[in-house]
């Protein structure tokens, strides 16, 4: 059986993954991943774990793995498995340096019946090398020594290498191998019959590719001439730091764990921006954010650094240890990232005392190693066992639905990183460092006992300076209004009234901490200060304000209150004003009817001119008639005959007049009014 150690050159495999030692420091082992090209650190102990539960195998160098295709020993041919432990037994006395000098070994290879050859010996030795298996030493079939592909193809193959394989870009196998084929093809039509070029294979193509390629070349073109060389040749010095807080590490990631976004309810990966103590290793703070990062993020992540833990134990009461990491930096180094090189945060940097703010060369992640494990030990002791982990790659995820599996808000992930950061990576035991950052620390504090000072002179200064909320509102007579909440103090109404008084716009800039809400500070650009202002309504939204209050809680509270606005039917008013308006036209139509009837009565009692009623008294004695005078409309039409043959008739102005006629009316006695009289009916 093989035998094999973590030392430079080897190769394993972890998760069809193949890795190749590059460097061994201490337990600390860099290894480059030949699938991603990634250059990665990892610990002896992690390594050997995934060996013991068969996750991680060995690879044989040099073809030595062709060597080995063949069946057990148990199960070969006799005659080939005899020759195998024939030749073992004679390479054993070298193998156990019983016969040490060269003069020895031609005396023992001669002594031998039949004499070995010393080319026949060296050739055993060198399959054994390769496998350290006795299996390698049996009969295999031989190929021929000497390559059967025309130069003229292989300068063909490789002229088409060379212009694919170093533009950055990534080409298929098969691309590469059309387009030889194409080539060999085009070259043929000038060549002879007897001189024709034979097609090419595939595997022919790969094995020019794998003697030819100048990996360092590609590395340059696709990942940049700093990463290039940390390839090839490592990481030559490591940086040197004395005590805490003398260079601080940030970075952030996507979290390879899909959480629940508490405002929606959907699964999404979130941002992981984390900050750690070179010297100790020591997390020193972290932010956790479905946003997009920016200064304003990470202004609010150099306010987590600075300011003492002192909530742990009131927020997080599972939390066992205390959180002793805080203060100002002396150096601070960031990715030399557009989000990052800001004037904004730059100048926070230095406001706050940091004295350098360091920017990594593009693609150089080892300037800042120290944050790149501590990534890795974050995915190991958290985020890869969680439910929703997406894994580190595609190879390890397989078919787990991680969408589906999510269950976890960014509130319980953030309870969960206290947990591991301040019980688990702060209390275990580095053999980098030969003790944990806990431990560290503490010492370094003692060493330098200025460091337990550098805190700045203003809490409320340095929380306006780094404070990652802005907006702009109007001064309201309920106050100033953040996500649905009102914020109120009597300082602010004074400064409302002063500028409706001067007819100055309402309009003012709001600061505030988005870890914590119950608190907003206004900008009084008159007197050049910010009013603080407090919350007025969170009792009555049920939110326990004896506690920080972050803003993604005012912001559930108040994409919940637009739900449940949204919920109602938009329809429903329209529904409710066409009701109304066909109710608004019968009721037009019915009054309408109604003027044309009261018109139309109106009218018959016009046509009656007068009444006889025998007396002025209208008194009239019973029996008597009634007479009542009636006007009659009467028309007249005057037309003319034909002249000179044409027929034309001219109407003049139809002409009405009005006749009073006596006339006897005997009206039913029921639709007359009563005057105290009887009438008679005709």
């Amino acid at each position: 059986m093989p035998r094999h150690s973590f030392s430079p050159g080897t190769r394993f495999m972890v998760n069809d993954n193949e890795y190749i030692i590059r460097k061994v420091v201490d337990l600390d082992i860099e290894v480059e991943n030949l699938f991603y090209k990634k250059v990665e650190i990892w610990h002896i102990e992690d390594l050997l774990k995934k060996w013991v539960t068969g996750d991680l195998m060995f690879r044989l160098n040099n073809g030595g793995e062709e060597l080995l295709k063949g069946p057990p020993l148990n199960e070969m041919e006799p005659a080939k498995k005899e020759a195998a432990l024939y030749r073992y037994k004679i390479l054993k006395p070298i193998l156990e340096y019983e016969v040490q000098t060269t003069t020895e070994l031609f005396s023992y290879l001669e002594d031998q019946d039949p004499p070995i050859s010393k080319s026949t010996f060296y050739n055993w030795l060198k399959k054994w090398n390769q496998t350290g298996d006795v299996r390698a030493l049996s009969d295999l079939k031989r190929g021929p020594k000497k390559r059967s592909t025309k130069q003229a193809v292989l300068d063909i193959i490789d002229e088409v290498l060379k212009e694919y394989e170093y533009r950055g870009e990534k080409f298929a196998t098969e691309t590469i191998y059309s387009e030889v084929s194409l080539r060999i093809k085009e070259d043929n039509k000038f060549r002879k019959a007897e001189d024709k070029l034979k097609p090419v294979s595939r595997s022919t193509i790969h094995r020019r590719r794998m003697e030819n390629l100048d990996q360092h070349k590609k590395d340059k073109e696709k990942k940049g001439i700093v990463q290039a060389n940390l390839n090839r040749d490592g990481v030559k010095q490591e940086v040197f730091v004395s005590r805490p807080l003398e260079r601080v590490e940030i970075d952030w990631t996507r979290l390879d764990v899909m959480l629940i976004d508490s405002t929606d309810l959907k699964p999404k990966r979130p941002w992981f921006v984390y900050a750690i103590d070179r010297f100790t290793g020591y997390p020193l703070g972290f932010i956790v954010t479905f946003k997009p990062v920016n200064a304003g993020v990470l202004k609010q992540l150099l306010l987590h650094i600075i300011m003492p833990k002192t909530y742990i134990k009131k927020l997080y009461p599972l939390v066992k240890n205390e959180w002793l990491a805080y203060g100002i930096p002396s150096t601070i180094v960031v990715d030399n990232d557009s989000v990052n090189d800001s004037y904004e945060f730059e100048d926070a940097c230095y406001q706050v005392g940091v004295k350098d703010v360091q920017f990594c060369t593009v693609g150089a992640g080892h300037q800042k190693a120290a944050i790149e494990r501590a990534f890795r030990t974050l995915n190991t002791y958290l985020v890869h066992s969680l439910k929703g982990t997406t894994f580190s790659n595609i190879f390890e995820k397989g078919l787990y639905d991680s969408e589906r599996k999510a269950c976890i808000t960014i509130e319980a992930f953030t309870y969960m990183a206290h947990l591991v950061m301040v019980d688990l990576i702060a209390n275990s035991y580095s053999s980098r460092r030969g003790n944990t950052p806990n431990e560290i620390w503490n010492k370094g504090i003692k060493e330098n006992e200025h460091l337990s000072l550098m805190i700045p002179r203003s809490v409320k200064d340095l929380k306006l300076l780094l404070m990652e909320g802005s907006v702009v509102r109007t001064i309201q007579p309920q106050g100033v209004q953040v996500e649905n909440e009102f914020y109120y103090s009597r300082e602010l109404i004074e400064l409302k009234n002063e500028l409706e008084k001067n007819n100055l716009s309402r309009e003012v800039r709001i600061r505030f901490d988005t870890s914590d809400m119950r608190e907003v500070y206004v900008y009084d650009r008159k007197n050049n200060k910010y009013i603080a202002a407090q919350q007025t309504g969170m009792k009555r939204k049920e939110i326990d304000i004896e506690r920080p209050v972050p803003f993604i809680r005012l912001e559930i509270i108040s994409k919940t209150y637009n739900h449940n606005k949204n919920k109602v039917d938009p329809t429903l008013r329209a529904e409710v004003r066409r009701n109304v308006e066909q109710l608004e036209q019968d009721s037009k139509k019915e009054v309408n009817s109604y003027k044309k009837y009261m018109d139309k009565e109106r009218k018959k009692a016009s046509d009656y001119v007068g009444i006889a009623l025998g007396s002025e008294d209208n008194d009239v004695p019973e029996n008597e008639e009634i007479k009542i005078l009636k006007k009659e409309r009467s028309n007249s039409k005057k037309s003319k005959g034909k002249k000179n043959g044409n027929t034309k008739t001219e109407t003049k102005e139809e002409s009405t007049s009005f006749e009073t006629k006596e006339i006897i009316v005997y009206p039913e006695v029921d639709e007359l009014p009563t005057y105290n009289v009887n009438y008679k009916k005709g």
